[in-house]
């Protein structure tokens, strides 16, 4: 009898290690599938089509930020999320290159002042690790120290 359970506890440690070799496996590709993303949040929703949302999108690179950006550089555009009657929704832009991403994370302050913020596209567990993290810098900028995330 304590040889079957010995032998259940055994492949229950093989399949919870496979498991969690697989979620890390999941999160790495989940990580590189982003990299190239950026999220674009206090844009309202006027668009009648993709072309329409490319356009506000190299409206805001162009003309905000000073970046000289093409339709060429940008892969895929899409709003996250589910329509909802009075909130924005972010919308998710997926550049060609990560040139551009860098270019365009280093100019994301000359939007300061406009009601447009631009931030990463990070997989739900990255969001999570933030999210718990945030709270401590808090903390730590409470008591004066300097904190970066």
């Amino acid at each position: 009898m304590d040889e079957k359970f010995d032998g259940i506890q055994v492949k229950l440690q093989e399949l919870d290690d496979r498991v969690q070799l697989q979620e890390n496996r999941l999160n790495l590709l989940e990580k590189y599938i982003r990299t190239r993303n950026i999220v674009i949040f206090g844009v309202e929703e006027t668009e009648t089509s993709y072309e329409d949302l490319v356009k506000i999108v190299l409206n805001i690179f162009n003309s905000k930020m000073k970046i000289n950006c093409t339709a060429f550089e940008i892969e895929y555009t899409r709003r996250k999320g589910k329509k909802m009657n009075e909130k924005m929704r972010p919308i998710v832009v997926t550049l060609t290159t990560l040139g551009t991403k860098i270019k365009i994370l280093q100019n994301k302050k000359l939007l300061e002042n406009s009601g447009y913020y631009i931030k990463e596209d990070y997989p739900p567990t990255v969001l999570e690790k933030r999210k718990g993290l945030q709270e401590k810098a808090k903390e730590e900028r409470a008591k004066g120290n300097s904190v970066y995330i």
